[in-house]
């Protein structure tokens, strides 16, 4: 029902500009739509037209398209299309009043679901297996856990495997566009923000993809031993050794025995060496231990403190003896001189007995008796006595008085020396 001019680009343009009366009224609305790479250049023209015919024309817009198919950042080609809708209904004189509805935000999911289905049909037509999702990363990677939940459950392996891998390839970082003009900047060499975080998230995904990769060949490697290590693997392994080795001729057999043989018992010996070289690292361990032990004993704290050495008391000979003091000597004198008090007693009885008979006789001293009384002392009443007696014993040739004489001066001299 559009007028036939509408037709012309140039003169629909200047119509939608001369219908609005403000200068900051909206003129058209934009639609920009990503095209798969894997659609065929002769088909793209027709998905576009298709999608554009059954979304927006039917609801009575005009729809002005173009499709562009530039070098993109990763240097493949980035087919994409942009379309301008007019904003106005169209009236049997030309544009109309504005239909608000058409701007509606809900609209926004309508037109992506729309896209959705043109572009996987035009997919099929071009022969490939890829499919449109226009759900966000993260609700994909939420649908297919929850069909990896279900396929455990029924017990369906290639499913879970299958759905698992979705959940893997589904765990990255969703890209951003440059645009055209940090598309442009970045082709002459100029860093931009955009392309920076740009970079920064491809560089996330790819360290995600190799970690994913290795995680995968981890559990392979795990998946094969596991089944190395099976007895069901071991016995078909042994079979099929066994089936090779007599199908051989008589002299190989023989040879093969031999050297498995020999193998075997090589393998023992290794075996053996290993276990002793075991128990040697195991002793020189405690070993080493032991002698920690008693390194930090050696130097801890409370043993680095050197130890007191025992004095011993020299005792000094006669020559570095000191010389005694006048005083002294005369206290040594005094104290070898006094008699014991039993034989002072002793003395005293017996002059009590010569003068009672008016002898005066001296008796014999007994010197075994005289050395259990003075046991224990540095000097000896019996030789203080016997010096004194040889000090005065007479010398030969003096007659008996002059012997007399000086017996009784060395009687007198006793009671000085006892009251002394």
């Amino acid at each position: 029902d559009a007028p036939a001019w509408m037709s012309n680009r140039s003169r629909l343009w200047n119509e939608v500009e001369a219908a609005e009366r403000r200068k900051d009224a909206r003129l058209a609305q934009e639609i920009y739509v990503a095209i798969p790479r894997k659609v065929l250049p002769e088909k793209r023209n027709d998905a576009i037209r298709e999608f554009v015919q059954a979304t927006f024309v039917s609801r009575g817009m005009v729809a002005d398209f173009a499709i562009h198919a530039p070098t993109g950042s990763d240097g493949r080609e980035d087919p994409h299309a942009h379309i301008l809708l007019t904003t106005r209904k169209i009236g049997t004189g030309g544009f109309g009043l504005k239909e608000r509805s058409w701007n509606h935000p809900a609209r926004v999911a309508e037109y992506r679901l729309a896209w959705e289905q043109h572009a996987n049909q035009s997919l099929a037509r071009s022969g490939s297996i890829d499919r449109v999702d226009r759900r966000s990363l993260r609700e994909q990677k939420r649908d297919a856990e929850e069909r990896l939940t279900k396929a455990i459950d029924r017990g369906d392996r290639h499913a879970a495997r299958a759905h698992a891998r979705a959940v893997a390839m589904l765990d990255r970082a969703p890209e951003i566009s440059l645009g055209l003009a940090a598309s442009h900047m970045e082709r002459q060499g100029r860093a931009t923000r955009r392309g920076k975080r740009l970079w920064e998230i491809r560089s996330l995904n790819v360290s995600t993809q190799e970690k994913r990769i290795r995680q995968r060949v981890r559990s392979a490697m795990r998946e094969i031993r596991k089944l190395e290590r099976s007895k069901w693997f071991e016995d078909l392994r042994y079979r099929m050794k066994q089936k090779v080795i007599y199908s051989l001729p008589g002299p190989i057999q023989s040879q093969y025995f031999l050297r498995r043989n020999l193998r075997m018992m090589a393998e023992a010996d290794a075996r053996r060496a290993e276990r002793m070289e075991k128990h040697a690292r195991e002793f020189n361990t405690r070993a080493q231990k032991e002698r920690n032990i008693v390194t930090r004993r050696e130097h801890s704290p409370r043993m680095e403190r050197p130890l007191r050495e025992p004095v011993i008391r020299k005792q000094p000979s006669d020559r570095e003896r000191p010389a005694p003091s006048p005083r002294a000597k005369k206290e040594r004198v005094h104290q070898e001189r006094i008699p014991p008090k039993g034989l002072r007693e002793e003395v005293g009885r017996r002059r009590e007995s010569e003068s009672q008979t008016g002898e005066r006789r001296r008796a014999p001293v007994k010197r075994d008796v005289l050395d259990r009384i003075v046991s224990g002392g540095k000097g000896s009443w019996s030789e203080s006595t016997t010096r004194d007696s040889d000090r005065t014993r007479p010398k030969e040739g003096l007659d008996r008085d002059s012997t007399s004489g000086a017996r009784s001066a060395t009687r007198d001299r006793r009671p000085e020396l006892e009251r002394g």
